[in-house]
């Protein structure tokens, strides 16, 4: 869902999936504060961290770590990760939010939680089981879920990754991850790739990857070190969310904006 206030926190503008989301209309939206999408009892909150986005805007990724929620018409509440964009236009700043509801990942969250508990109490014969439920749980993800040896070979691939990129696990296992990256981009995989090395982790860092049919998508990504049971890193898993919906409905924003200044320019020469 994407929906765009200005520096007084009023809504200017939603997308469809932010109606849907909410479960209001867009003329239910526009001109309203966008408190109006926060539980009661985070309001004051959620205005106070706003006026300090205003203060220092940049953009920034809330809710990995944060227990972050939005409020739908009907009054029920949902976990959200939200990615916050500042737009600056001749009519000042804007700022563009990307809202997810998360309650599927939250879901998985906790069953990875009792799928590990349960390992400790199972035998080795029941190893398989667990391996397969744990296969479920990380296909049942809507973002990219992809784990690399510390060479870059890929060796799983989830559903959301399938379905994001285009390519069956058949046709990637085995392969350089730096199938999924542009040819402008040459240094962005050996720079991650020594970073994990030496066991660092990547929150959300905005790139481009290529499709199994050429189209080039905005992504999230965050990568982190797979470790052996002594400790040393023995591969990466990387998560892929593809943000490219967000990036347009920005260069939207500022070319509606720029669209209206020079519709105004136009009339008072007009005028003149």
């Amino acid at each position: 869902a994407l929906v765009a206030v200005d520096r007084e926190g009023t809504i200017v503008q939603v997308n469809a999936q932010a109606q849907e989301l909410f479960g209001y209309d867009r003329d239910e939206l526009i001109g309203q504060k966008v408190e109006m999408l926060v539980p009661e009892s985070y309001r004051r909150q959620h205005h106070h961290h706003r006026q300090n986005f205003a203060e220092t805007p940049k953009t920034r990724h809330m809710g990995a770590d944060l227990d972050l929620y939005g409020r739908r018409r009907n009054g029920s509440e949902f976990p959200v990760e939200i990615s916050l964009s500042p737009v600056s236009t001749e009519k000042g700043m804007f700022v563009l939010s990307a809202i997810r509801d998360i309650s599927d990942r939250k879901r998985i969250a906790e069953e990875l939680r009792r799928a590990n508990e349960e390992l400790h109490r199972r035998t080795a014969e029941q190893l398989g089981e667990y391996r397969s439920r744990l296969a479920l749980i990380i296909d049942s993800s809507d973002d990219a879920i992809i784990g690399k040896g510390p060479d870059g070979i890929i060796t799983s691939w989830n559903k959301g990754a399938e379905r994001i990129y285009g390519y069956t696990p058949e046709e990637v296992i085995g392969k350089h991850i730096s199938l999924l990256v542009p040819s402008d981009r040459p240094d962005e995989i050996p720079e991650i790739l020594q970073k994990i090395a030496k066991g660092e982790s990547i929150e959300h860092c905005e790139s481009v990857r290529v499709t199994k049919d050429g189209r080039h998508l905005d992504v999230s990504i965050s990568v982190s070190p797979l470790r052996d049971a002594k400790g040393d890193v023995i591969g990466a898993s990387a998560i892929a969310r593809d943000i490219t919906a967000q990036k347009k409905a920005e260069g939207q924003l500022h070319q509606s904006q720029k669209m209206e200044a020079i519709g105004r320019l136009a009339g008072g020469v007009a005028h003149d």
